[in-house]
């Protein structure tokens, strides 16, 4: 590290004298600096600077009286200029404070925050090579009237990128998929690594789990060795929560980040570790868990609470709602001090890691829509109720959201901004506003037609919003997994990677099953290689990609129990009649895309993305899904789907019947291509690590009507010869 006291380096605007001023010193901790020399970075290279302030002003943090977490209080900036034309080049670097612990081998925080004479940070990054000069102003509002603030600058020096280093993501315009900013292509191919506490059944090197919903000393033990895993498969994104449990920063005290600042520091080596291996990040910053009314089944445990919310605590607000809307007489508004909170919040996260490209997208809320979820425990707290105030409830949650998206926008501009409800069609205004970059939903679903419920989703949401589209969690239930049954895995992955979303689904329950030392499973199921390896290189942005189907088939297994509400599979619903947890395309005639995929058996199953000149697709045996497969039939499962083992055919323990007949000798035809055109076929292996299947790709054509006929290779059960109940499939264009 070197300091920036050298004459010329660092002057002084404002107040006078050196020992008056609010910045006292800045050191620079990142890159190495020769002394007396401007700052050199690569682009996209973090800077990182150390500031000292006043030590007045440092007494007042130590005593309480000052919250340096409140930018109100404490507001350290810093602006970028050309250093030739003095135009401005970004939006400014916001400061952050921080206190900084000792770490263990593992690199995971320990012990009591170690003293520090410079515990304000500044990080950024800069995008394009040139010369540059850095400005920094402090203002600290002790008074009613601040005065002016104090500046202190100096110069930086940006060179060209290093090799591998493309900059953030971002979306073309009118495109549904992602590239880098140098143009490379992505492929969001990747899970959810959320919510990691003391209960994850995951633990790295079989350490014994907590076994309490707390935050573990292995935490980034876990991260790196989870993180290595998802790499070596192939994988590239993760999608992170701030909970209680894990690396929530504030849950003592409502806008106080001091009490856990370790799980901070633990964030940085967590997105440190994604950059080293080039996986991109999604982080959310608030999560519906923590305000949910229901009472928390381990009383030892403060997390998951609501009574425990430190935003519970504020002036007015008994019920979660409350905390976005103020009820004022006849009248209601936002709530002011919770949308300060939220946005001091909000900021500390774009100041501490906005500057890293690798933390790709920040997501406002998780699940905004289950507010309270349960509206028998407090009706007028439901987010769709209209009791209490003119406008419904969600009116409120979704208004507050977009204005803090507008402050995020202002901060962070190349941050991919969204937000998730647990309930597809939840929402509307939110990702109707401009500054919220694509739309994420959450999909559990047991059907058999899950793939095709999935597609429809994006489909609608496309259609409503007009944006790209992110599977956020999806998943089936933790009822049925087994070690030798990993057919969701693989199917989920497959058919939303040609639903038109920008990435595959991302599971839900990677800590428990995906990375769990299940018995005969190699550590970190591998089906993402064939993904990674299918789609690698693929520039999804350069064609005009559709998504197409073959036909929906009614689920074959028996009927499912439909819940009060028509909550349940398609069967369930009335017709017409929107429905808030399944989807619906049966009776949604304006979305039904017409199947331009035909097979010649119904038992065959293909997605695949569309344009003249190339078609991407996967096919795969529809009765090859977790129900014909060994599962669990606990009784409860049994219950819930009647199937031949519920009568008691089968062990009540497991299933051991195979209900899937082999399909050979189907055909696929690919309608809506150009009459004539000439492709190449080129079918691929979806298990293990991918790739072409040797000798099984020839010429095909388009007939007059537009129409290719796609010889299928047998689906059958899987074996060492590399049959296996489905594969993916290439039709490329050829003079």
């Amino acid at each position: 590290m070197s300091r920036l006291v050298s004459v010329g380096m660092l002057w002084l605007l404002g107040r006078a004298a050196l020992a008056q001023a609010p910045v006292q010193e800045v050191i620079v901790l990142a890159p190495a600096r020769a002394a007396g020399q401007p700052v050199h970075a690569a682009c996209y290279q973090k800077v990182e600077l150390a500031v000292a302030l006043a030590p007045a002003v440092q007494r007042e943090v130590a005593g309480g009286t000052l919250n340096p977490y409140d930018p109100r209080q404490v507001d350290l900036t810093a602006k970028l200029y050309d250093a030739d034309s003095g135009q401005p080049v970004q939006p400014p670097v916001l400061g952050f404070y921080t206190e900084r612990f000792r770490t263990d081998a593992d690199g995971q925080a320990v012990g009591q925050p170690l003293a520090s004479a410079h515990p304000w940070h500044l990080r950024f990054v800069l995008a394009r090579p040139g010369r540059y000069r850095l400005r920094l102003h402090c203002a600290v509002r002790q008074a009613p009237d601040p005065g002016p603030g104090q500046e202190a600058g100096f110069d930086v020096v940006a060179t060209a990128a290093r090799p591998g280093q493309h900059g953030p993501l971002g979306f073309p315009p009118g495109q549904p998929y992602l590239r880098f900013a140098d143009g490379a292509p992505f492929f969001a191919i990747g899970e959810n690594l959320a919510d990691y506490s003391g209960t994850s059944s995951f633990t790295p090197d079989d350490i014994p789990r907590l076994g309490t919903n707390t935050y573990p000393p292995y935490a980034v033990r876990a991260y790196r060795q989870v993180l290595d895993s998802l790499h070596r498969q192939g994988g590239n994104f993760a999608r992170l929560l701030l909970s209680p449990a894990s690396f929530e920063v504030e849950w003592d005290s409502a806008g106080y980040y001091g009490a856990q600042q370790n799980r901070a520091q633990d964030l940085d080596q967590v997105l440190a570790l994604a950059e080293q291996r080039r996986v991109y990040l999604q982080l959310g910053a608030f999560h519906y868990i923590d305000y949910r009314l229901q009472v928390e089944a381990d009383p030892t445990t403060r997390l998951l609470l609501w009574d425990h919310n430190p935003y519970r605590r504020l002036p007015g607000v008994r019920l979660p709602i409350d905390v976005f809307r103020q009820v004022q007489g006849d009248s209601c508004g936002l709530n002011p001090d919770a949308e300060q909170l939220f946005a001091n919040k909000l900021r500390y996260l774009v100041a501490r890691w906005g500057y890293s490209p690798n933390l790709a997208a920040l997501e406002i809320f998780a699940e905004f829509d289950n507010l309270d979820r349960d509206p028998a425990l407090a009706p007028e707290g439901f987010y769709w109720s209209w009791r209490g105030c003119p406008r419904p409830n969600y009116y409120y949650v979704e208004l507050m959201q977009r204005r803090l998206a507008a402050r995020l926008r202002a901060w962070c501009p190349r941050l991919l901004l969204t937000s998730s409800p647990a309930t597809y069609i939840a929402g509307a205004s939110l990702f109707q506003d401009s500054a919220i970059a694509f739309t994420s939903f959450h999909f559990y679903s047991d059907l058999q037609n899950y793939g095709q419920l999935y597609n429809y989703v994006v489909r609608w949401a496309q259609h409503a919003y007009q944006k790209p589209v992110q599977g956020g969690e999806c998943g089936f239930s933790g009822a049925w997994y087994q070690s030798d049954n990993h057919s969701e895995f693989r199917n989920l992955l497959w058919s939303s990677s040609f639903s038109g979303s920008f990435g595959t689904g991302l599971n839900w329950w990677s800590w428990g099953y995906l990375h769990h030392h299940w018995p005969g499973w190699p550590q970190g199921v591998d089906y993402m290689k064939s993904v990674a390896r299918f789609f690698a290189q693929k520039d999804l942005t350069r064609y005009a990609y559709e998504p197409v189907r073959t036909p929906l088939v009614p689920d074959s297994a028996a009927l499912r129990p439909c819940l009060p509400g028509g909550v349940g599979p398609p069967e369930c619903l009335e017709a017409g009649r929107a429905n808030r947890v399944m989807p619906d395309p049966n009776n949604d005639p304006a979305l039904a895309a017409p199947a331009s995929l035909l097979p010649s058996d119904r038992r065959l199953e293909a997605f695949a993305l569309r344009s003249p000149g190339r078609v991407l697709g996967w096919v795969h045996h529809r009765d090859d899904y977790w129900y014909n497969r060994p599962h669990q039939t606990d009784p409860a499962q049994r219950a819930r789907y009647l199937h031949p083992d519920a009568a008691g055919q089968v062990p009540a323990t497991r299933q051991t019947v195979r209900y899937v007949t082999d399909l050979c000798g189907a055909r696929l035809t690919v309608a809506g291509l150009p009459p004539g055109a000439r492709y190449r076929l080129e079918w691929w292996q979806t298990l293990g690590p991918g790739g072409p299947r040797p000798r099984y790709a020839y010429p095909v054509a388009a007939d007059a009507q537009g129409e290719v006929q796609l010889p299928v290779p047998d689906l059958v059960a899987a074996d060492a010869r590399g049959n296996g109940p489905d594969y993916a499939f290439k039709l490329l264009a050829r003079p």
